[in-house]
C-alpha cells in the first residue's frame, strides 16, 4: 500500500512541476506547491489512521495532526472537511483565488474557493 502511495506521489509531484512552471504568478504557485505538500501529508495520514486529522495554519505553518509544515503562500485561508480517507477536502484560499485539493486521489487547482 506505501509502495503505491509512494508512486502516486511521486506522478502527482511531477504534474504540480509541471503546473508550476508554466508562468503562473508566484503567490499561485506557492499555493500549488503548498497544495501538494498538504495533499502528500494528508495521504500519508490516513495510510496510518482512520480518524480524520486536525489541519490547521498558524504563524506561517500548516499542522497535520500536529505535524509542521512551512507554509509558502503569503496569509493563506485554510479548510478542511474530512469524512475518512476517501472523503476529505483542503482548501487555501488567497488573493488571487483558490486552491482545493480533495479525496486522497487527485487533486485540482481552481479559482474559486469549495470543493
Amino acid at each position: 500500500m506505501r509502495m503505491i502511495k509512494g508512486m502516486a506521489l511521486a506522478v502527482f509531484a511531477a504534474v504540480t512541476l509541471t503546473a508550476c512552471s508554466s508562468g503562473e504568478s508566484d503567490n499561485r504557485t506557492d499555493v500549488a506547491l503548498d497544495v501538494a505538500d498538504l495533499w502528500r501529508e494528508i495521504a500519508l495520514y490516513y495510510v496510518d489512521n482512520s480518524t480524520d486529522p486536525v489541519v490547521t495554519y498558524s504563524g506561517g505553518k500548516y499542522y497535520v495532526d500536529g505535524l509542521a509544515i512551512e507554509a509558502r503562500a503569503k496569509n493563506p485561508d485554510l479548510e478542511f472537511e474530512g469524512n475518512g480517507p476517501d472523503d476529505w477536502c483542503v482548501t487555501i484560499l488567497y488573493n488571487g483565488g483558490a486552491a482545493a485539493v480533495s479525496d486522497g486521489s487527485n487533486w485540482e487547482l481552481q479559482d474559486k474557493a469549495g470543493c
